[in-house]
């Protein structure tokens, strides 16, 4: 099933406020669209104890992420400081129907959006278990909620900091992969590009600019080339060796064909 509200939401990996997205009419635009989508879902760490494979059961989750938005943005529109993530437990039954859905952690703390996430994931179906027997499921969804005006809020916990603000552009996918597949990958591989730009802001505060990368994703799912396409970043190619280095080393689904990406980037430094 598509969903192409959310999908549209992946091309984008950071909401920044309206002085940075200023720097330029790409990430104005970028803005414009982050802000009228409502409140993401994103389905983050998956842990699978049985005979289904760990990429079967995440491949659902995400695909199936759509069903926890109206969990929460109700909730969403009435706090726009609400965000956070929250750690669901449950079985996969021999009929791969879910059993015993509970939440395990939560920095969310919403009763409302829990209790509803616990209700809708039992109408997720799952693939058969193959030997028989129940599999065992811990998984993290995490919640952003972008109001007018704020920044990301990051929800792999990973240390504040004043970092820049990192956008992805409209990527074109042909091949084996679909665009969906690949901006999920993208997602889940984030932080690689915000580090790379941290280092390059510490080199040189106030940096800005975008450039495209190219590259390929064999059948089995690994990166086999990548390439600088346009670029504002002339003269310091250390940027773009960290991003291509970083994407070297992502993992794709694996499909039928190679798959071509060509994958923009916008980096706009903090006060812009």
């Amino acid at each position: 099933m598509m969903e192409p509200s959310m999908h549209n939401g992946f091309t984008l990996a950071v909401a920044c406020s309206a002085a940075a997205l200023s720097a330029t009419a790409t990430v104005a635009a970028a803005e414009e669209q982050a802000l009228a989508e409502p409140p993401r879902v994103i389905a983050l760490r998956t842990v699978v104890q049985g005979s289904l494979p760990t990429e079967y059961v995440r491949r659902v989750l995400r695909q199936r992420r759509y069903l926890m938005q109206p969990c929460f943005v109700p909730e969403g529109q009435k706090d726009p400081n609400l965000h956070g993530r929250v750690t669901l437990t449950f079985a996969i039954d021999p009929h791969g129907q879910v059993a015993d859905p509970r939440v395990d952690f939560t920095t969310l703390n919403n009763s409302s959006v829990e209790s509803c996430m616990v209700q809708t994931l039992l109408r997720v179906r799952f693939p058969r278990p193959v030997d028989g027997r129940p599999v065992l499921v811990t998984a993290d969804w995490g919640f952003k909620n972008f109001p007018p005006g704020s920044t990301e809020v990051d929800l792999r916990n990973r240390p504040d900091q004043a970092r820049g603000c990192h956008v992805l552009g409209e990527t074109e996918v042909s091949g084996g992969l679909s665009r969906i597949e690949v901006l999920e990958t993208a997602e889940d591989h984030r932080a690689d590009a915000e580090r790379c730009y941290d280092d390059e802001l510490a080199r040189s505060p106030g940096t800005s600019g975008k450039f495209t990368l190219a590259f390929t994703v064999e059948p089995d799912g690994h990166v086999s080339e990548a390439t600088v396409g346009e670029t504002t970043f002339d003269g310091d190619e250390r940027l773009h060796d960290c991003v291509i280095s970083a994407v070297l080393g992502w993992k794709f689904p694996a499909s039928q064909d190679s798959t071509r990406v060509t994958h923009p980037w916008i980096f706009v430094a903090p006060g812009r």
